[in-house]
C-alpha cells in the first residue's frame, strides 16, 4: 500500500499539485481499504487510521524528507512559533 502511495505522491508532485497531510492520509486510507476489500478472507481485515505518527514513520521509511506539506495544518506550527518569537 505504501509503495502505491509513494507513486501517487510522485504523480501529484509532478503535476505541481500541493500535498496536504489530510490529503495524504485520506489517500492512504483509501488505498488500504481498496486493497483490504480484495483480501480472500474478510474476517482478516484490519483497521488503518493513517494518523500523524504513521505519517512520520512513513516519511522515514521511504526517505521522503523533502516532501513539503501545504495547507493550514502544515503552516500552523510556523505561525505559532512566530507568535512566540516576539
Amino acid at each position: 500500500m505504501e509503495k502505491l502511495l509513494v507513486v501517487w505522491m510522485e504523480c501529484q508532485i509532478q503535476k505541481n499539485i500541493p500535498l496536504s497531510l489530510v490529503a495524504i492520509q485520506a489517500k492512504a486510507r483509501s488505498l488500504f481499504n481498496t486493497l483490504a476489500e480484495r483480501t480472500a478472507d474478510p474476517t482478516q481485515r484490519q483497521i488503518f487510521a493513517a494518523g500523524r505518527g504513521w505519517f512520520q514513520r512513513f516519511r522515514k521509511r521511504h526517505k521522503l524528507h523533502s516532501v513539503k506539506i501545504s495547507g493550514e495544518a502544515a503552516s500552523a506550527d510556523a505561525e505559532t512559533a512566530a507568535a512566540f518569537k516576539d
